[in-house]
């Protein structure tokens, strides 16, 4: 092979491996959001009360449920997984249909559920169901907490008036934290 040929063949490959890793780079990045934004859905149940009939007992589970295909539901179960909240062990569910989603304290919606937001609310209407997830307008659609990516940062939005009427009384401890939501 000529040495121009070489030159060329040389920075192909350079090309495709800085390519490769920055690749790698945007995926770890997606990575981490998804942990911080688990880390969020820890501190939310932390800082949210549920009415007492929705434990059996003292130590019931608080039960977290992930709606959808997107890879934050995995490292959503990996990062809550054997957590506990006040003597309630967090056991990370993820359901496929949203009927199995009733059964939980906590519903983490994908934005791979989008298009069945509406059908998802109207079913879990009149439940005690906080509900969480990281699409746009979420809480404008009737969800109850929004995360949202600003610039490096991840924050939330509380819809605290669809928490209410769902019987959640939310922190002052977290409404402060919240940006102002609908």
């Amino acid at each position: 092979m000529k040495k121009g040929k070489r030159t060329k063949a040389a920075l192909a490959w350079i090309g495709c491996f800085i390519c490769c890793v920055s690749l790698l780079g945007a995926e770890e990045a997606s990575h981490v959001a998804n942990k911080v934004k688990a880390g969020y859905l820890f501190n939310f149940a932390k800082f949210v009360e549920w009415p007492r009939e929705c434990f059996q007992t003292k130590d019931s589970p608080i039960i977290v449920a992930v709606l959808g295909k997107d890879s934050i539901a995995e490292d959503i179960q990996a990062t809550l997984q054997g957590t506990a909240i006040d003597g309630h062990p967090l056991e990370v569910r993820l359901v496929p249909e949203t009927t199995e989603a009733l059964d939980c304290h906590l519903l983490f919606i994908c934005a791979s559920e989008r298009k069945r937001l509406p059908k998802i609310f109207e079913i879990q209407r009149g439940k005690h169901i906080l509900t969480v997830s990281d699409m746009e307008h979420f809480n404008e659609d009737g969800g109850m907490i929004c995360l949202r990516k600003e610039g490096v940062n991840i924050r939330f939005e509380i819809n605290q008036k669809d928490a209410e009427k769902a019987g959640l009384k939310i922190s002052s401890k977290l409404l402060q934290l919240a940006k102002p939501g609908r």
